[in-house]
C-alpha cells in the first residue's frame, strides 16, 4: 500500500483488485462498530469490482489488446479507452487465452456483473445475510481463479484478504449443507438469481441460505421453473428459460418468440419432414466403390 502522505499513485489492473479487497475488508471487519447498510453496499460493490480486475489481468498477459472492448482500437487509452464488458471477457478467457472456467466460476461472475449494475443504476436491497453469501460465493471464485491463472498474485489476494477468508469459508460449509438439507426435506428448488446457491424455495419464494425474496416463473416449454431474469416472453405471453431457448436453435427460437407453442408446431412438422425426405433420398442414392 502507498504511504498515508502520497498526492498520487500509479493502479494497475492487480494494485486496483488488491485496494478494492482491502476495502471491502474495512467495511465488513469494523471492530466493535456495528456494520452499516452503506458498509454493506460498499463491500458487495469493492468485490465484485476486484472480480472483474482479476479477469483483465488475466487477458491482458495474454495481450494487452484483449482488454479494450474492440480490440481494433488498442491502444487508444484516456477518455477513449473502453474496457471489455465481463460478458465478453469471459468469453476471450476460455477462447483465446486457454483459461478453463467451471460452471460455478461463470455464475459467479455474472451474479457479480448483475449485482454490480443493480446497486450503480437501479433500486437494491442488502442485509448482513446476503452480504455474507454473496461477498462469500465472489471469494471463492476471486481465491480460486488467482491461484489457478495469476499464480504471482495469489498470495497478494490471499493477504489483502485474509479478514474476509471467514466469509468464504462459511460459503464453502454452508451453501452444501443448507442445499443438502433442503432436498432431503423435499423441497422444490431452484439456484438463488443474488447467491448462486441452489437454496431458493419455489413455494416460499424465498433463499433459504440469504434470505433473498422474488417471485420464480415456470417455462412454458420444459415446466421447470426459473427466474423472471432469466426467461424471455414470447408475444403471447408465454415464459421460455434460457435452457430452452438455447437448445432450440434460431429458427424454432424465432417461431416460439413470434407465435408461441402454437406457432412452433407447423416448424416443427415442417423439420420432422425435411429430415424424413432428406433420409429417404440418402437411402435410396446407393454407395459407389472406386
Amino acid at each position: 500500500m502507498p504511504p498515508a502522505h502520497a498526492t498520487s499513485r500509479h493502479f494497475t489492473l492487480v494494485d486496483n483488485a488488491l485496494d478494492s479487497l482491502d476495502h471491502a475488508a474495512k467495511h465488513l471487519v469494523v471492530g466493535d462498530r456495528e456494520v452499516s447498510v452503506n458498509d454493506l453496499k460498499r463491500a458487495v460493490l469493492d468485490v465484485t469490482h476486484a472480480v472483474e480486475l482479476l479477469i483483465k489481468e488475466r487477458l491482458r498477459r495474454e495481450h494487452p489488446a484483449f482488454v479494450w472492448d474492440r480490440v481494433d482500437d488498442f491502444p487508444t487509452s484516456g477518455r477513449e479507452f473502453r474496457s471489455v464488458s465481463a460478458e465478453t471477457a469471459v468469453k476471450r478467457l476460455e477462447r483465446l487465452a486457454g483459461a478453463h472456467l467451471t460452471d460455478d466460476e461463470r455464475d459467479a461472475i455474472e451474479r457479480a456483473r448483475r449485482l454490480r449494475n443493480q446497486i450503480q443504476h437501479f433500486e437494491f436491497e442488502l442485509g448482513l445475510p446476503q452480504t455474507k453469501v454473496i461477498v462469500g460465493s465472489l471469494l471463492s471464485f476471486v481465491f480460486g481463479f488467482s491461484r489457478r491463472e495469476l499464480e504471482d498474485v495469489y498470495p497478494s489476494v490471499m493477504d489483502v484478504a485474509s479478514d474476509l477468508r471467514k466469509f468464504q469459508e462459511f460459503w464453502n460449509r454452508q451453501a452444501p449443507a443448507c442445499e443438502k438439507e433442503l432436498q432431503h426435506a423435499g423441497h422444490e428448488l431452484i439456484e438463488c438469481n443474488l447467491c448462486g446457491a441452489l437454496t431458493f424455495l419455489v413455494v416460499e419464494a424465498e433463499c433459504r441460505l440469504c434470505g433473498h425474496h422474488d417471485e420464480p416463473v415456470r417455462c412454458d416449454y420444459c415446466g421447470k421453473w426459473t427466474m423472471e431474469e432469466f426467461v424471455e416472453r414470447t408475444d403471447e405471453g408465454d415464459v421460455i428459460c434460457m435452457p430452452c431457448t438455447d437448445a432450440m436453435g434460431p429458427v424454432l427460437r424465432d417461431a416460439y418468440m413470434a407465435y408461441g407453442l402454437h406457432g412452433l408446431l407447423p416448424v416443427l412438422q415442417a423439420e420432422l419432414e425435411r429430415r424424413r425426405r432428406k433420409g429417404s433420398r440418402d437411402r435410396a442414392t446407393p454407395d459407389t466403390e472406386d
